[in-house]
């Protein structure tokens, strides 16, 4: 899966976070959340497909 952002209206559409291409295969965002801090930053997380490793990415 991926996290996608526009900034456009939906024209156009940009990988978070940026530089990355997937989530490694059967992994799954279950959480999504706007820092309370920093508008621009956003945060991911999910479990792995062994279902007891996590992940968070951060996207700004």
């Amino acid at each position: 899966g991926r996290i996608l952002r526009t900034i456009d209206g939906g024209n156009s559409w940009y990988v978070l976070p940026e530089g990355t291409t997937t989530l490694p295969a059967n992994d799954y965002i279950s959480t999504i959340a706007v820092s309370g801090e920093c508008p621009n930053d956003l945060y991911a997380g999910g479990l792995a497909d062994n279902a007891t490793d996590g992940f968070l990415v951060k996207g700004a």
